[in-house]
């Protein structure tokens, strides 16, 4: 009786802390990641029907980074990693497509970059 009411804490615990974390945004093409560093590029559009790349690129990114302590791991992220700050970036006036780059070592640093190609 005791073991069941331990795993009933544990999946209502599980279950809370879910509903609790920020909603995740997964892009269209994600790579398997690896523990301890993973690096990677990817589009953010699958549509390639008459794409062209523009002469020219612009770049945003956000950075991520966490603290390991023993009780608590504070995490911080900070940046833009909009299409409109890599166009605003590169001085585009028309985006044609955007790639994404992602870096990440031992999940305590990681790295998003969009790179955004036009005009």
């Amino acid at each position: 009786m005791r073991s069941l009411s331990v795993c009933a804490c544990v999946v209502a615990a599980l279950l809370v802390g879910a509903c609790a974390a920020p909603p995740y945004v997964a892009p269209v093409v994600m790579m398997p990641p690896g523990w301890v560093y993973s690096q990677y590029k990817a589009p953010l559009t699958t549509d390639f029907h008459n794409t062209e790349v523009g002469p020219y690129k612009g770049e945003s990114k956000i950075q991520y980074l966490m603290v390991p302590l023993f009780i608590i791991n504070p995490s911080f992220t900070w940046g833009d990693g909009s299409i409109r700050a890599a166009a605003r970036e590169g001085n585009l006036k028309h985006v044609n497509c955007a790639d994404y780059e992602y870096m990440q070592v031992m999940g305590v640093y990681a790295e998003m970059k969009v790179i955004a190609y036009g005009e």
